[in-house]
């Protein structure tokens, strides 16, 4: 991974992706919580489970909301993806 890359917080890292805002918030509350349980163990949803193991584990995980849609098959997960300032497509990422 490249030291652009390395020195990205979660939002700097989310909004380089082109990840919506609302999904790097419930990213960020889940990783907070993670880092601070003794369980060690994520409170993502089933939902948002079953899509990151439904779109094979790119890393994205949507927010509760968009995970619910993208169940009922309103939205793809990648529509999610805008304004994504890393040069290849999503679901890679930049790896130098």
């Amino acid at each position: 991974m490249g030291k652009l890359l390395k020195d990205m917080n979660f939002i700097d890292m989310g909004l380089h992706y082109g990840y919506p805002t609302c999904c790097i918030e419930d990213f960020m509350v889940n990783a907070m919580v993670v880092q601070f349980s003794s369980g060690a163990r994520t409170t993502h949803t089933e939902e948002q489970n079953k899509v990151s193991k439904d779109t094979g584990y790119t890393g994205f995980v949507p927010c509760q909301k968009h995970a619910k849609e993208i169940l009922r098959g309103e939205i793809k997960l990648e529509d999610l993806i805008v304004n994504r300032q890393c040069k290849t497509p999503f679901p890679q990422g930049e790896h130098d």
